[in-house]
């Protein structure tokens, strides 16, 4: 009895000290944390060329030359360029909303009579207009931590040029609805930042770039 006695002083003696402690890590982990409720992001963004096969889905040499035969080898791609913005609701969920512009050129021959078929170039251009939900899940003063997902459309023109540089037909476009999945982000600064991000985005599948937060 004296023994359980003695178990349950100590249990109530300990019970500040641990309260106390915990007091502390909670009071350091808040201090860690910053509040950026009420703060907007602008951000100028450059990324890797979207892959071939995202490519090959907004392309529209087939819809309209079933005979068109594209060199994919030959294909060259820009990086794509995105202008995005973000409006913290909380620290935790920021909501915006981006515009992203891309272009690619590819060659495209059209056989003819039974000859090798005549050459073309075509011209593409896309824009991509996607809003924003962003998760944020590291929030210290100078580095966020942060996953987003997005959803919008995807608007293309293109046209196809002969070899001697006439336009073979005028400009075509095609809308189709499109998808934004950022795995992982980061931004490094306060006001001035950096920012870095990976995943199957509008903007590229690796992105870079720089933003200013107000």
């Amino acid at each position: 009895m004296k023994k359980h006695i003695f178990f349950y002083a100590m249990c109530l003696a300990l019970c500040p000290c641990l309260s106390a402690l915990s007091l502390n890590g909670q009071e350091r982990q808040n201090k860690a944390n910053h509040d950026w409720t009420g703060t907007d992001e602008l951000t100028l963004t450059v990324g890797a060329p979207l892959p071939g096969p995202f490519i090959d889905l907004i392309s529209t040499s087939g819809i309209y030359n079933a005979e068109s035969v594209r060199d994919t080898d030959r294909r060259l791609v820009l990086p794509v360029f995105g202008l995005e913005y973000s409006s913290n609701l909380t620290t935790v969920i920021g909501f915006g909303a981006g515009v992203y512009y891309g272009y690619y050129q590819t060659p495209v021959s059209i056989p003819q009579d039974g000859a090798d078929g005549l050459l073309r170039t075509e011209h593409s251009h896309y824009m991509q207009v996607m809003a924003r939900v962003r998760f944020n899940w590291l929030n210290r003063e100078k580095v966020r931590l942060y996953s987003a997902v997005g959803a919008g459309i995807l608007l293309k023109y293109d046209n196809e040029v002969r070899e001697d540089m006439l336009p073979e037909m005028p400009y075509r476009w095609r809308m189709l609805p499109w998808f934004d999945l950022c795995a992982v982000g980061v931004t490094v600064g306060r006001k001035l930042y950096g920012n870095f991000q990976v995943g199957i985005m509008s903007s590229g599948l690796i992105t870079a770039g720089i933003g200013y937060r107000f």
